[in-house]
């Protein structure tokens, strides 16, 4: 049987496919239908592993050891590093826009209602890609690494073995990395060169973030936060849905703090 990580997984993997199924058939049939095969994809991924492999989850959404203080350092270095070095890239190739600005012109507008778009690219999109992309994919790698070539892919950047498989590592990223780039080149058709490089670096700080924390809850929030900031603007946002953002922080709040459980408890 799945371990419970797993199995939230899965119920998380089909919601989304069932919702891309209803965006397809009332919206935009040709974006939802690329990104319910993907959800198809890593659903693929999870059996393949389960059967053929160690049936073993590296990186599940969240770790409950990693605690949020450290998820707020590591998303503030990685937002800072791909606006910096993402400008770089876009003016290297050729682009006149920042790195979200670019972002931006690679989603495609999914709905004419602007909740549904927030709701498809800051939570749905972000989700999925992060789980198969940088998630399941990086695992079959390592399976197909382990089992046909003999290396060990490191499953942290912290791991000792490292040292001694940094190039397969090097690969695995530029495989993942090329493989979204393209796999957004199919959602929205052809990008320009600087489109391309600010996509593939996107992809490569997702995966880094990754395999610093050992999970996949940084990346879906950096990942929902580019997206959001590409598509609306965070003054937007708020602007729009402050009682909401409001609510679930109190919420949130309430459910991770433990002084607040240690006084419910007395």
């Amino acid at each position: 049987m799945p371990k419970p990580k797993i199995t939230l997984l899965i119920i998380l993997m089909v919601a989304c496919l069932f919702f891309l199924e209803w965006a397809r058939v009332n919206f935009d049939p040709v974006a939802a239908s690329v990104y319910s095969g993907l959800l198809v994809i890593g659903l693929a991924l999870i059996m393949i592993d389960h059967f053929y492999s160690d049936g073993k989850h590296d990186y599940p959404v969240s770790r409950k050891e990693f605690n949020w203080g450290k998820s707020i350092i590591y998303l503030v270095i990685a937002w800072i590093a791909f606006s910096g070095f993402g400008s770089i890239v876009s003016t290297a190739f050729g682009g006149s826009q920042s790195a979200i600005e670019i972002l931006a012109g690679t989603r495609p507008v999914l709905s004419e209602s602007k909740f549904l778009s927030d709701i498809t690219w800051g939570l749905i999109i972000p989700f999925v890609e992060n789980v198969v992309f940088f998630g399941l994919l990086y695992e079959f790698l390592k399976n197909v690494a382990r089992k046909f070539g003999g290396g060990n892919l490191p499953d942290r950047l912290d791991s000792p073995n490292i040292r001694k498989f940094w190039i397969e590592l090097l690969m695995a990223l530029i495989i993942i990395s090329t493989i979204f780039t393209g796999y957004h080149i199919a959602v929205r058709g052809t990008l320009d060169n600087a489109g391309l490089a600010v996509t593939f670096l996107f992809a490569l700080v997702n995966m880094i973030l990754i395999l610093a924390t050992g999970h996949l809850r940084e990346s879906i929030i950096l990942h929902s936060a580019i997206n959001l900031r590409a598509i609306s603007g965070f003054t937007e946002l708020f602007a729009a849905y402050w009682p909401w953002i409001l609510g679930i922080a109190i919420v949130l709040f309430l459910m991770f703090s433990k002084r607040v459980r240690q006084f419910t408890r007395r």
